[in-house]
């Protein structure tokens, strides 16, 4: 086992008093992807309670439920899926303007999963609601419960882009045969998709990956018997982290394996400092004056915790998320 361990700190702001204590961060210039702005948009679901419907999916997640994504999934309309490339992206998602809205307005944060196809036989405005430019949100129906009362069947929302929080490092489910190597990329943290990424045996040089589907990767070369590293890069800001050995020379298809490092996050205030300048007036009376939450800024440096094992379960753990 080896381990690296560095001091950090964390600062807690609120309205009007700092708290300094310790914790797992990164350097506050360093965190460049943020909280996008507040947009509005529709939400509808899926599947009955048991979000059993929403399993799979077009990002090739799998059981939603042991590759840790829950039930706090949704499918995307193809203007916001992007052709794949939003898979494992985070969105906050709060009804607003219909009755059947809760009255606290809760805001709860999905991750898209799955696409929600076009439907042409309908108006855009009347079935149809995935139909392009529509930007909206197919959420599980426990997703929906949580904002709404669900026999609305669609309500209007606000959402925003958030990072993406994880527990762990990115993992890899490794498939395909001798000459093929087919790896999905899951629990990726910050901002949650994957761009480009590029594998490298113990015995070869990095080579560049294809994109399969959703968020899968593929490379066309004999791997067996070789530990394997990963380079991933980031879609949005095209940051680009390496995960060196995740998989050990033993590793056989079938199998996930976590790596000891993750893109970056922070935590972040719920609604924005202004709800106005986002969302207009309408948002901002909703709000109110008391719904402010503390912002969590971080600083700090990395710990790296490396813990082989045996390839029938995951190899590694994380200690900390790295740039």
């Amino acid at each position: 086992m080896a381990s690296l361990l560095w001091p950090c700190s964390l600062v807690f702001f609120l309205v009007a008093t700092a708290t300094v204590s310790s914790a797992l961060s990164l350097p506050i210039p360093s965190l460049r992807f943020q909280p996008g702005p507040w947009r509005y948009a529709h939400a509808t679901f899926y599947g009955d309670k048991s979000a059993s419907e929403t399993m799979s999916g077009a990002c090739g997640y799998g059981n939603l439920f042991s590759t840790g994504y829950g039930t706090a999934t949704a499918a995307l309309s193809s203007t916001l899926f992007n052709d794949g490339f939003a898979c494992g992206t985070c969105y906050q998602i709060r009804c607003r303007g219909s009755p059947h809205c809760y009255g606290s307005f809760p805001i709860i944060t999905v991750t898209g999963t799955n696409l929600c196809p076009p439907n042409w036989a309908q108006p855009s405005d009347n079935g149809g609601w995935c139909n392009p430019p529509r930007r909206h949100f197919d959420l599980s129906k426990p997703a929906f419960m949580q904002i709404a009362y669900w026999r609305a069947g669609i309500v209007p929302v606000m959402y925003r882009r958030v990072p993406c929080v994880r527990k762990g490092g990115i993992r890899f489910l490794l498939q395909g045969n001798e000459y093929w190597l087919l790896a999905f990329v899951m629990n990726v943290g910050g901002e949650g998709d994957v761009g480009s990424m590029w594998v490298k045996g113990s015995n070869t040089d990095w080579m560049r990956m294809s994109r399969n589907w959703g968020a899968s990767f593929q490379a066309f070369s004999r791997l067996g018997g070789q530990s394997l590293s990963f380079k991933i890069t980031s879609y949005t800001t095209r940051k680009t982290i390496i995960a060196t050995d995740v998989a050990p020379s033993t590793w056989y298809l079938g199998m996930t394996y976590e790596a000891d490092i993750n893109f970056a996050f922070f935590f972040y205030s719920l609604v924005p400092d202004d709800p106005s300048k986002d969302l207009g007036s309408e948002f901002s009376d909703k709000l109110g004056s008391k719904t402010t939450v503390p912002l969590l800024m971080t600083q700090c440096r990395p710990i790296l915790l490396r813990s082989h094992g045996p390839p029938t379960h995951s190899t590694t753990q994380t200690g900390l998320i790295l740039l």
